[in-house]
């Protein structure tokens, strides 16, 4: 599992899915040279391809984090959101997961307050 992102990661996205796996390969062995007799099998996407998502994570800059961050966090009617992009650990499961808990958290105190 990696990410790799700048001009490097637009030259990576524009391989065929095969010659990502390929040089995938090729630099892993550099650390581990065994994984070339140990790879099955293999997956790539190239994200910033992926209509609506237009990268791997996302990517806050303070300013924008303190313009919008609170309103995204907020529940909205019916509608409340979590991701990574709703955490403070973006690019990362764990964002995703402690977003989720704290939306459960926010959805619960909602309910149990009516």
């Amino acid at each position: 599992n990696g990410y790799i992102f700048g001009d490097h990661g637009r030259q990576f996205a524009a391989m065929s899915l095969q010659k990502r796996l390929e040089e995938g390969l090729r630099y892993a062995s550099e650390i581990h040279p065994q994984v070339t007799e140990e790879f099955d099998n293999g997956y790539s996407v190239a994200w910033d391809k992926v209509p609506w998502i237009l990268g791997g994570y996302s990517q806050w800059t303070p300013e924008l984090r303190e313009k919008y961050y609170r309103d995204l966090c907020e529940i909205d009617g019916r509608i409340a959101l979590a991701g990574e992009h709703a955490s403070y650990m973006n690019g990362w499961l764990e964002g995703a997961v402690t977003s989720s808990l704290d939306a459960i958290g926010r959805i619960h105190a909602k309910a149990i307050a009516k």
